[in-house]
């Protein structure tokens, strides 16, 4: 489980939508922090400052967050990386899991399957 935040629900047809602050997620695979997030039931977009999550090993309930990400596709304004299954777009971002950590300005990785661009370093 993740820490306990103050956060809004609300219900878009067969989905609810939770709007958090100060987000984080931890599992075997994914360990994720970013200021705005809102998470959804099924599908996943990432947006500049709102993020839209889901997948199909979520998990949450009130203001509490925990869920589980193997395959990740990642883009951001200084950061492109993809993998399978997930893909979703922050400007702030610090993140980390088995194999890749990176934060927005300063990054690092090692990743079997990742291929990886930022504006100042290729990979």
């Amino acid at each position: 489980m993740g820490p306990r935040f103050t956060c809004d629900s609300r219900v878009k047809g067969d989905k609810t939508e939770w709007d958090l602050l100060y987000v984080s997620f931890t599992d075997r695979y994914v360990s994720f922090s970013d200021r705005y997030i809102s998470f959804s039931d099924r599908y996943v977009s990432f947006s500049d400052r709102y993020v839209s999550f889901s997948d199909r090993y979520v998990s949450f309930s009130d203001c509490y967050v925990s869920f589980t990400v193997r395959y990740v596709s990642f883009s951001d304004r200084y950061v492109s990386f993809s993998d399978r299954y997930v893909s979703f777009t922050v400007r702030y971002v610090s993140f980390s899991d088995r194999y890749v950590s990176f934060s927005d300005r300063y990054v690092s990785f090692f990743d079997r399957y990742v291929s990886f661009t930022d504006r100042y370093v290729s990979f």
